[in-house]
């Protein structure tokens, strides 16, 4: 209802979306690596979950975008005027650069284990002569 207790014009007035839960998503990670408050992890769990139980198409991929208000699908269709597939990579992406980003990283000049993976060439003492 609007605040004249009339029916809202919107068809997702009283529906959960996709697109909110992809931004609740990179928003509780971002939050975590800025804070380390560890009740952005819990809300983390809780979110990943309710998304990945409601939106997520195991079978064929993707997200649908439209739950009501219960959590169950009002519609089938994973595209359409307002739904592509922007919301879900972005925030997928994005999630996983800041996560790869709070990893501890190596000390400068160690061991050739402790190199990041991919690293080119040997490390700089191997291959000399002592």
């Amino acid at each position: 209802m609007d605040i004249e207790g009339r029916p809202t014009l919107q068809l997702e007035s009283t529906m959960k979306l996709w697109w909110p839960h992809t931004e609740a998503l990179y928003a509780v990670i971002l939050a975590y690596d800025l804070t380390r408050d560890d009740r952005w992890l819990e809300w983390l769990r809780r979110i990943d979950a309710y998304c990945y139980e409601r939106f997520a198409d195991p079978e064929f991929g993707e997200w649908f975008g439209y739950a009501d208000r219960q959590g169950r699908l009002t519609h089938t269709c994973k595209g359409g005027n307002y739904k592509g597939c922007f919301h879900v990579p972005r925030a997928l992406l994005m999630g996983l650069q800041r996560i790869e980003r709070m990893k501890p990283r190596p000390a400068a000049g160690g061991a050739a284990g402790n190199r990041p993976a991919g690293a080119a060439g040997p490390a700089p003492d191997e291959g000399r002569q002592r």
